[in-house]
């Protein structure tokens, strides 16, 4: 993920919060996302994108119809699309570019906590990753986010 570049985030559901864990990360690393819970809204937000542009989809069964349908549309204006599944065959994982496979854990039930802590634990490592990347760039924006969380009295 590059500085020049529009991310933004999909998921719906328990999926959907686990990507405000992502945008939450990609913050801290001085990283702009845009990310909203309606599908409707990542819809709109993913047709501003041009094949420069990086997507994130989460889903933890790979076959939510709105998600998938929204990362088509993305495919189709040649965005790069980056997948958070547990699942490794899906609808999710044949639309994208880049797969990243967390546990699936015992069942269907997405809430089940073995899929969401498999995508945090994903996502934590691409956390760690950006931080070795450019530290720079995470420790200044560390610094910016101090300023304006910690009070100094």
């Amino acid at each position: 993920m590059h500085q020049n570049q529009n991310h933004r985030f999909c998921g719906v559901g328990i999926s959907g919060i686990v990507a405000l864990y992502l945008k939450a990360q990609m913050i801290r690393n001085g990283i702009d996302i845009v990310f909203d819970l309606d599908t409707h809204l990542q819809a709109i937000d993913l047709a501003l994108l041009t094949e420069a542009d990086v997507v994130v989809a989460i889903s933890q069964s790979g076959n939510t119809t709105d998600l998938v349908r929204n990362v088509e549309l993305a495919r189709k204006r040649r965005v790069q699309v980056i997948a958070i599944t547990n699942y490794a065959t899906s609808s999710l994982v044949d639309a994208a570019d880049i797969t990243i496979v967390a546990a699936p854990g015992n069942g269907a039930e997405s809430a089940e906590a073995m899929p969401v802590m498999g995508q945090i634990m994903a996502i934590d490592l691409i956390g760690d990753q950006l931080r070795a990347i450019n530290p720079e760039r995470t420790n200044a924006f560390r610094d910016k986010m101090n300023e304006v969380l910690i009070d100094k009295l």
